[in-house]
């Protein structure tokens, strides 16, 4: 019998590989409430919705900031002027100026012969540069801080563009107590690097519930190390 067992083993191994279609990767970063972004179902960036609130924004407010850029004791040799303190306001207004504030400013900076409290006029409240975060309701919140309600209201470790700084390098050269008044340390009139035996004056943009006159008379620091400024609009 004619058993025709001829099996067709013709099997077609193409393996060619179909184009496995993977659903694209969404590898764009979470949307947060810090990411700078107003997305999520946010009513502000970063603010409202599931958020914290958002704040009263005040289009004309005073601001304050620290300076981006740290200096050492002698004030008076970046812009050549007739004193530390003439100095230091030079440099606050040149802070402002670069970032497009706008506005008069001076700085918080007392010596022997002058008290900061003096210096500023009240024209608070103060806010960041972003009109937004309120620091300093008035002049009285500066300098009364026994009442556990006074000092800042918020940290106010930011330059004058907005940007953080952190916090290892937000201290400011003050030499300023508790009330506005001259501490006893100006670095020399603010006109001297020198190391120790020319200390100034710093404060902190951190408020302390302990100690909140920390926020204008923290420790002092020797002339050669370099502190920022704190700059308020006038």
């Amino acid at each position: 019998t004619d058993t025709d067992t001829d099996t067709d083993t013709d099997t077609d191994t193409d393996t060619d590989t179909e184009d496995t279609d993977t659903e694209d990767t969404d590898t764009s970063p979470p949307e947060t409430c810090e990411d700078g972004i107003q997305n999520q179902d946010e009513t502000g960036v970063d603010c409202g919705g599931v958020c914290d609130a958002c704040q009263d924004c005040v289009p004309s407010a005073k601001r304050v900031f620290l300076s981006s850029q740290r200096y050492d004791g002698d004030l008076q040799e970046p812009t050549n002027a007739a004193s530390g303190l003439e100095g230091a306001a030079a440099l606050c207004q040149l802070h402002a100026d670069a970032a497009g504030l706008g506005g008069t400013w001076d700085v918080w900076l007392s010596d022997a012969n002058s008290n900061a409290v003096d210096r500023l006029t009240d024209v608070g409240p103060w806010y960041l540069p972003d009109r937004c975060t309120l620091i300093f309701p008035k002049m009285s919140e500066l300098v009364s801080p026994l009442d556990s309600l006074s000092g800042p209201k918020a940290a106010f470790n930011v330059d004058e563009t907005g940007t953080e700084v952190h916090p290892a390098m937000a201290s400011f050269w003050s030499g300023t107590d508790r009330y506005g008044k001259f501490n006893g340390f100006s670095s020399g009139g603010w006109t001297s690097n020198s190391g120790f035996g020319g200390e100034g004056g710093t404060g902190s943009p951190y408020f302390n519930w302990d100690h909140p006159e920390y926020w204008t008379d923290y420790v002092t620091s020797p002339g050669n190390l370099k502190n920022n400024l704190l700059c308020f609009e006038q």
